[in-house]
Parts: C-alpha cells; structure tokens; sequence
C-alpha cells in the first residue's frame, strides 16, 4: 500500500518508464511492484465482435486516478495502440433521453 498519493500524469510516468502500453492494455504487470496499489478496470469495449473501437478505463483506486487507453482493434492482427499509453480521466454522469 502506497502511502503517498500519485498524480494522473506521474502514474503514466511511471508505467511508461516500466513496461510496454500493450502490457499496460493488458493488464500483464504487477501494480503493487509499482508502488501504485489495487488497480480495477471500470471500463472496457472492443474485441472481436464489436468493430475497430477499442479502450479501456483503469481506476488507481487508492490515488483516485482513472486512465483510460484508447486503442484499435483489426480482426486480422489484434489491437493498435497508436494513441499511446492514454490519457488521465474522470467519470461523469450524463442524463440521456430515449424515446420508444
């Protein structure tokens, strides 16, 4: 358990300096050796079935910092990471109307 609190940015710092972003995508890595705590994935898309979008959200849970990693998928060779390691986050809430 980290004692001290990381920021988005110095969280991305420290997995770019420690492992490739397909591990990181993957979640092939041991957060704790990393000094970053329990991880959760809150969110994820893509794969086979579900057309080229791809990302998932990752919740540091004690920094309270959520990262999500946008990628592509292709049926014939896997996902691309060509946006790199992502972008740090917030959940928000949106009202949506439908009507039926």
């Amino acid at each position: 358990m980290t004692n001290n609190k990381l920021t988005g940015e110095q969280i991305l710092e420290k997995i770019q300096a420690n492992m490739s972003v397909q591990e990181f995508a993957y979640e092939d890595y041991n957060p704790t050796e990393l000094g970053l705590g329990e991880v959760k994935v809150v969110d994820k898309y893509g794969g086979p079935d579900m057309g080229s979008t791809w990302y998932k959200v990752q919740y540091f849970v004690e920094h309270d910092v959520y990262i999500r990693t946008d990628g592509w998928y292709s049926s014939y060779d896997g996902t691309y990471f060509d946006e790199g390691y992502g972008s740090v986050v917030k959940p928000v809430d949106k009202l949506v109307t439908f009507y039926e």
